[in-house]
């Protein structure tokens, strides 16, 4: 009787963690979350519908290529900026034989130019980043940095200054920082003023606690530019019309800026 029990026990453990994961997948793909896959979340759809008609863009955070390699597989023509800080990662990225309309920069990006040490989870990391990670042990099975790297940083207002990009237009800027986005923002309040800049893209989750910077804190430093919030869904995107709490989860999910006389009703999805 007791053996019956124990293997009920066990059975009942099993079958409701199974239940678990299900819902919390649906769950996640609810509110366009927690899916690092550019197919499946949304993320290559605006990529597809939006660069096509692009021709500057940043990838701020390159790390070894693969976005900039959708990016390009989109429209080959587009003149592309790839920003990644790390000597190593760099070194990879190279590797990539990228056309001559692509120029590498061996520079991170943030509020202003300076020296910084990069935090590093293994070498060509995705999730390398300036903040010190904690609490991934048990949840996520990484290990805190022990090593850095020093990097150097500039602005995005001084690069696009240095090559005459302001007055030329960006027209998409994807930001891939591990909770550095709102540095790389306010060093390039000259771009936004003068609303050189078309599309922004941007990553939340939980580097955002190392950060300590909070969605909040994004839509607020907007709130003196002409910009919209959309949130990046499976099936489309969900403009924003103001911050609201409930998208403050620490939930990994993307998100799109785009400046107010733009009008994507062809990518807007019903609301939930």
């Amino acid at each position: 009787m007791l053996n019956n029990f124990f293997w009920t026990k066990i059975w009942s453990e099993y079958f409701y963690k199974a239940i678990y994961i299900v819902c919390k997948k649906y769950v996640d793909q609810y509110n366009g979350q927690n899916d690092g896959n550019m197919i499946s979340n949304g993320e290559f759809n605006v990529m597809t519908l939006l660069l096509p008609r692009c021709a500057v863009v940043l990838d701020i955070g390159a790390n070894q290529g693969e976005w900039s390699k959708k990016a390009l597989s989109i429209n080959s023509n587009l003149e592309l900026h790839c920003f990644e800080p790390s000597c190593k990662t760099f070194e990879r990225l190279t590797k990539c034989n990228f056309p001559i309309n692509v120029k590498l920069n061996n520079l991170g990006v943030s509020s202003c130019n300076q020296m910084a040490q990069l935090k590093i989870f293994s070498e060509g990391s995705a999730l390398n980043s300036l903040y010190q990670r904690v609490g991934l042990e048990d949840g996520y099975g990484l290990e805190a940095q022990t090593v850095s790297e020093k990097v150097l940083l500039t602005t995005l207002d001084d690069y696009c200054n240095n090559l005459g990009l302001i007055d030329k237009g960006i027209d998409f800027c994807k930001v891939d920082v591990e909770g550095h986005e709102l540095e790389v923002f306010k060093g390039m309040r000259q771009l936004l003023s003068s609303k050189a800049v078309q599309f922004l893209q941007f990553e939340y989750g939980g580097c955002n606690i190392d950060s300590r910077v909070l969605l909040r804190d994004v839509f607020y430093f907007f709130e003196e530019y002409e910009y919209v919030f959309y949130k990046i869904f499976p099936e489309g995107l969900l403009k924003v019309a103001r911050y609201d709490q409930r998208f403050e989860n620490f939930q990994y999910q993307n998100w799109l800026i785009v400046r107010s006389n733009i009008q994507l009703n062809n990518l807007i999805k019903k609301m939930l």
